[in-house]
């Protein structure tokens, strides 16, 4: 279905689109929306504003799951991510860290589940990504378990060990060919507190979706 592949094209690149009184209307970073994306609108026009207005009144339509044999371009946004991320080197410039505090009783085999009970819900932590010649292209893994790396520091300064840890991790950065693509550490400093810290590198991750991620592994783990 054309319209469903333009429709990924635009969300991929990171453009929002929708139907407002049978007009169409789109909100696009800067420099995204070039020639050729604006070309298939304006030729698909009104088989777009039919879309969007049954998909607003609610009516279901079924979006085609791609095959994981196809192989799939990384979006504009992530290949400018990409190209930064090598020039920059490996370092922590594109990592999108957080780090809080849990107190009490913690049940770290059931922490472990929920983590990957969260990566098996969300595609994104199971993409991995590779480069053929001048194209990057991304592929989802099926099957994936992450383990929740752990740090005892209550017998070192805990807090200070904590802090020291955690800005290591903003600092690390990732190689973009080497999956996974994000870390979850948990740091105990006491015999009831722990430091829950998740680094994740931009291209998979916005700081909307970080926080996402951290809430849903709170609410599985409750």
């Amino acid at each position: 279905m054309e319209i469903m592949e333009i429709i990924r094209q635009l969300t991929d690149a990171g453009i929002r689109i929708w139907e407002e009184g049978g007009t169409l209307k789109y909100k696009a970073p800067l420099g995204v929306m070039n020639d050729d994306l604006k070309r298939r609108i304006k030729e698909k026009k009104s088989e777009l504003v039919s879309f969007l207005t049954e998909l607003r009144a609610g009516q279901t339509i079924k979006i085609p799951r791609r095959s994981r044999e196809e192989k799939i371009e990384i979006s504009s946004l992530q290949k400018w991510l990409w190209l930064y991320s090598r020039l920059d080197g490996e370092s922590g410039l594109y990592n999108i860290p957080v780090a809080f505090r849990l107190s009490g009783r913690l049940d770290r085999d059931r922490l472990q589940k929920s983590l990957n009970r969260i990566v098996a819900r969300h595609e994104i932590l199971r993409t991995e990504f590779y480069s053929e010649g001048e194209s990057v292209f991304q592929r989802i893994r099926d099957d994936v378990t992450i383990t929740l790396r752990e740090e005892d520091l209550r017998k070192a300064d805990g807090e200070e060990k904590a802090k020291e840890i955690i800005r290591h991790e903003m600092a690390t950065g990732f190689d973009l060919e080497r999956f996974p693509l994000f870390r979850v550490t948990l740091l105990r400093t006491t015999e009831t507190e722990w430091v829950l810290v998740a680094c994740f590198h931009h291209i998979i991750c916005d700081n909307h979706s970080m926080f996402i991620f951290m809430r849903e592994i709170m609410e599985i783990y409750r």
